[in-house]
């Protein structure tokens, strides 16, 4: 997940979307915790864009319905991670919001974990289908999951 945020990121920079996200900053710095609520914004905002996509799958435009749903999907998960990390430190200052945060980093933690043998089995079996490849090919095969492991 944190790779899809550094590619928000990226785009919203592109877009020049530097302006509003230092007035969201600093708007969420002068708010009492519980207002940092509105993360649930992004639901709302996308749910245009749901209805468009099942109108057009209904309609027979499967293809173009399922991206625009996958658009809306990134585009709220977009807004929801920027909103997050503007409003960390309100949200922290709630207790049960601090000890459910700490609940789901250890979740996270462990399953990450859980499936660092089957990443890094992955990551060999990569590594040695590119070096078949490569030997089948003759020519070297560009290293695009380096960051797998």
């Amino acid at each position: 997940m944190d790779h899809v945020k550094e590619w928000l990121r990226i785009l919203a920079q592109k877009l020049g979307a530097e302006r509003i996200e230092a007035w969201i900053a600093t708007q969420s710095r002068n708010c009492r915790p519980g207002y940092a609520g509105r993360l649930r914004v992004p639901f709302v905002m996308i749910l245009p864009l749901k209805i468009y996509a099942v109108e057009e799958i209904a309609q027979g435009h499967v293809g173009y319905g399922i991206m625009v749903i996958f658009a809306a999907k990134t585009l709220g998960l977009g807004v929801v991670a920027f909103l997050f990390d503007v409003c960390r430190d309100k949200l922290m200052q709630m207790p049960w919001f601090a000890r459910f945060y700490a609940l789901v980093l250890r979740v996270r933690a462990w399953a990450y974990g859980l499936l660092a043998p089957v990443r890094l089995r992955l990551h060999e079996i990569l590594v040695a289908t590119r070096l078949r490849l490569s030997a089948y090919i003759g020519v070297g095969v560009p290293n695009s999951c380096a960051n797998w492991s």
